[in-house]
């Protein structure tokens, strides 16, 4: 997985953080798990867009409202390669204006 520095500021990482599959689902927050997880897989096997909107959870309990927009991409053989999208935070005013961050999420792991 590729996140640039504003999407890993977004779930509570350092710059230099490593991030995976598993990364994304620990730092959600555990009542919107299990229905992102089901829109992220949905979209793949549907070919469809996603738009969601989830909290992102600290070690300390501060949370982040996140809306996140993307699709996947597809080989030849209709099989997903990348799973690509931008994400803002949302959680209050401060965030209005502060541009969409990119983030691609490899698709093998993320059913």
């Amino acid at each position: 997985m590729i996140w640039d520095v504003r999407v890993k500021e977004h779930f509570w990482l350092s710059s230099d953080a490593d991030v995976t599959i598993d990364t994304f689902y620990e730092r959600l927050h555990p009542d919107d798990r299990e229905r992102i997880r089901a829109a992220i897989s949905g979209s793949i096997v549907n070919k469809t867009r996603y738009d969601v909107e989830y909290r992102t959870v600290a070690a300390d309990g501060q949370e982040k409202w996140i809306r996140a927009i993307g699709r996947t991409f597809y080989d030849a053989a209709g099989e997903p390669k990348r799973f690509d999208g931008v994400t803002w935070e949302i959680t209050g005013p401060q965030a209005v204006g502060g541009g969409a961050a990119p983030v691609e999420r490899g698709v093998g792991s993320a059913g």
